[in-house]
Order: structure tokens, then sequence, then C-alpha cells
């Protein structure tokens, strides 16, 4: 077989053409892997702060620094498995970082470790560069420089650095019976690439671009996906407070995403519930749903927690209390009267230890469907004071489906944080027939009334219905953000 280093003179033909082998087949041989081992005892015995070094080899070496930090380095590098430059930087750069994770630490600094035949273009290597780049920094770190030479068979990879504490280190050995494995990537990658079968090595290349991260924040803590319609993302409100109250979690990141699909705008067509204009909830005029996408999150601790006080979380911002029900009367209407609504609305009182009279700000769950619209307006005309600030924001953002929830949740925190309640765009007046009390609770345009006590609706498909109270009181402390826009149906 030719070398790369035969070909070192000839055309560019591809990156694959020029190395021997690609990957984790170039690994050296367990001959040379011998010789490090001695090195191993005397390296500890000089150090203490050596935690994980040779002996026994693991993913990365970690330093202690302090107390509170630990050094964690790894090097990693291989021949190409791909001809595309991007590919081959992105797949050694997450290689490498993966170390970093599966050590439990988080990435910091990268340097390149970079070696091509002379007749490999400069754009080659800047693209394979870039591709590394761009994983380091999706991981938080930075690709600060490196080393390159001139080389007979193409290599590529990084020295990666992090943190770590002392106390959390993840290690290869110690494992015992009845501990949980995780798999962060398919198993046989290797012998996918070896295949030469092109959608073989596809679902490989696929599979090694992925670092880590995902497993090593998994790890830290419980991670659970809540899938009940309109109202996930609120309902992952409870079960965050749940796990907070019970100690289960120091602190919980909620999050609701909802990305646009043929399948979720077919679907709500074949209801007859999709507005051809922009929605107009609580309005007689009002003809079904617009269709939004968004991303949302929020960080909760226990308000009890001692760094939580320090920090002083901006606003004061409180989960105050949760109320969930499943009235289970119908597939996709909800319960004529309710029910199930005015249950979830008593469970987050209760919980909160409030009134409903006593509620400032409400945000309306609002689809601008005539059933739902019907029964929230008559929930709220019987339950929220006259002087109550209710609004539906859909005429803004779209129905953005799961992560509808956590999105008006922060519309509300924004509220209590003094930057304004919303008003309920594109509604001219509210229907007469929901009565003169919903029509005085219901606010068209928005105000910057001070909030004390804030409520976020949300009542999905099955009946799966929750209320979310936010103030300043006892409970989780939150912080929160969001992004969204919303999209014609």
């Amino acid at each position: 077989m030719a070398t790369g280093a035969d070909r070192a003179d000839g055309d560019f033909a591809g990156l694959r053409a020029l190395a021997g082998c690609g990957g984790c087949a170039a690994k050296s041989p367990m001959e040379l892997v011998a010789t490090l081992a001695g090195l191993a005892a005397g390296s500890r015995a000089a150090d203490a702060a050596l935690l994980v070094g040779l002996a026994p080899p693991d993913d990365a070496a970690v330093y202690a620094l302090d107390a509170e930090r630990a050094l964690v380095a790894t090097v990693d590098f291989f021949p190409p498995i791909v001809d595309d430059p991007a590919t081959y930087g992105a797949v050694a750069a997450a290689n490498a970082v993966s170390d970093i994770y599966a050590m439990g630490g988080s990435v910091t600094l990268a340097l390149a470790l970079s070696g091509f035949p002379e007749n490999v273009p400069a754009e080659v290597i800047a693209s394979v560069n870039r591709a590394a780049a761009e994983v380091v920094a999706a991981c938080g770190g930075s690709l600060a420089g490196g080393h390159s030479i001139r080389c007979g068979e193409p290599v590529f990879g990084l020295c990666v650095l992090g943190f770590v504490h002392p106390a959390r280190i993840w290690r290869k050995a110690g494992a015992r019976p009845g501990d949980a494995l995780m798999l962060s990537k398919p198993l046989g990658t290797g012998v996918l690439v070896s295949s030469g079968e092109h959608e073989a090595i596809q679902t490989a290349v696929d599979s090694m671009r992925i670092t880590n991260q995902q497993a090593a924040l998994a790890l830290q803590g419980p991670a659970v996906t809540v899938s009940t319609a309109c109202s996930s993302s609120a309902k992952a409100f409870a079960s965050a407070q749940r796990w907070l109250h019970t100690g289960v979690v120091d602190a919980v990141v909620v999050a609701g995403v909802e990305a646009l699909s043929a399948s979720l705008l077919h679907g709500f067509r074949s209801l007859s519930l999709v507005s051809e204009a922009p929605c107009q909830p609580f309005d007689a005029k009002r003809r079904g749903i617009s269709i939004g996408e968004a991303a949302a999150f929020a960080l909760l601790q226990r308000a009890d927690d001692e760094a939580v006080e320090d920090e002083a979380v901006e606003g004061g911002l409180q989960l105050l209390g949760y109320g969930e029900a499943n009235d289970a009367h119908h597939m996709s209407a909800p319960h004529p009267q309710g029910l199930g609504a005015e249950a979830a609305l008593d469970a987050a009182l209760a919980r909160a230890g409030v009134d409903a009279a006593a509620v400032d700000f409400v945000n309306l769950h609002g689809t601008a469907s005539a059933a739902n619209d019907a029964v929230e307006a008559a929930l709220v005309a019987r339950r929220y004071a006259p002087t109550v600030h209710a609004c539906g924001t859909k005429g803004l953002t779209g129905h953005t489906m799961g992560a509808a929830g956590l999105l008006e949740a922060v519309i509300c925190l924004l509220a209590l944080q003094g930057r304004g309640l919303a008003g309920t765009a594109h509604t001219e007046a509210a229907d007469p027939d929901f009565g003169p009390l919903f029509a005085q609770q219901l606010r068209l345009w928005p105000t910057s009334d001070p909030t004390r006590l804030a409520a976020s609706h949300s009542f999905g498909f099955g009946g799966n219905n929750c209320v979310l109270l936010f103030g300043t009181g006892a409970g989780a402390g939150v912080g929160a953000g969001a992004t969204a826009r919303a999209a014609s149906p």
C-alpha cells in the first residue's frame, strides 16, 4: 500500500487518499502504551495534586488547583476518515472535547495539532481548523492557537483544557453493580466507517460529530421530557418545583421549544382550527389559531438557598404555586364548564396561599378558537376580580404549542419586573356573549401598572390543564429569558 509520503508530491486527490488508515484505526499498538505505564508510579508519587494520571489510565488527566477547581487536560488527534475537510475538523474536535466531558468537566480552551502534506491546499487546512473552532465555541470554549508541521500523512486534533470540581470527577475505574451506564453515542461506528458503504459511513460520521456535552449534563441530574400538548412547558414548572421541594436537585433549568412542521400545520388545519389572518383572542370575529414557534427557558432555585439570597435574584421573582388537573372530557375540546381548568386554578391558589381576588395580572391561554375562549372567559369572570388585567398574547406570538406555557410564564415575569403588562393584540373588543364583566377584565392595550401577583393559564388537548402563580412570596426563585417569533399559517 502506498503511504501519504509516497503521494505527497502529487496532485491533491482528497484527504483520505493521503492517509494509510483513519480514525481510531491509527491508534498505537499496545507495546507503545506499555512503555508509558512505567511513568505512572513516579508521577503520582511526585505530586499529590495529580488526581488522575496514567494509573489507572483514563480519558484525561486531572490536576487539582485548589479545593474548588481542578484542571482537566487531554489531547487527541488522528488521520482523516472523510474527505470533506469541515467534517474532518468537526469530528476530530468533537472527539477531543468529549474527553473533557467524560471526566465531568467543562471545556475552556483548546489548541490545534495540525500536520498535513505539502500538496494539501491551504483552504482545505483552514476549513478543518474553522470547523474545529466552531465545535469548541459551541462547548463554551475558545480555540486559541496550536502547532502545525509538514507531515507525510494528514493528522489533526486538539489539546483541550477544562475545569472540574475535585469531588465531582468521573473516572473509568470504580464502577459497581447496579450503576447506570450511559452510551453517549452508538457503538460500532468504526465498523461502519470501515464498511466502505456511503450510507453506513455517513451514519457513523453524523454520530461522531456529536460531543458528550448533552450526556454530561444528563449525568449531573435528572432530565425529563414533559409532553402534554399546549401545557407541556407550564407543567414542567410543576415538576421542577417538586424536585426542589424534595431536595432531589439544587436548581432546575426548565425549557420549552416548538418548531414549525408540516405535521403540526396540517394537523390543526384538519381540525379547522387555523385562522387565515392573525388570530384575535376572545373577539367575536375570532376564526381560530395562528401557529407560532418559540424557545423559552427559566432557571429555578429554592428561595431558601443562600446563593439565591446572596445574589438577589432580579426582581425577587418567585414561583408561588402551581396547579395541575386533567378533566379528560374530550380528545381536543375543553370541558364546557371548565371544570379541569378551574381545578388547576384552585390547586395553584391553595399552594400559594392566596385568593384569586389578589391576582393583578393574568396571561390567558386565549387561543382564539370558539370553544376554548368561551370556557376560559367564563372562568375568568367568575373567579377573578373585576379590576384584574387579563390579556391573551397569542396575537403577538402565535400559539407556540409546547413552548407556550413557558413563553407566557416569561410574560408574567416581565410584568412582575415592572416591564409592562401586555395587551391583547388584534382583538378589537371582547365577544359580547362573554358578558360585561369579562369585557372589563380583558385589556386590549398594554399598560405599565404595578403588579405583585401574576397568573398564567395553559390548557392543553385532552384536558391537560396547568395554572402557574408568580409573585414575590416564599417559593422557588426564578430567573428567566425567552426568544420567540410567530409564523403565519
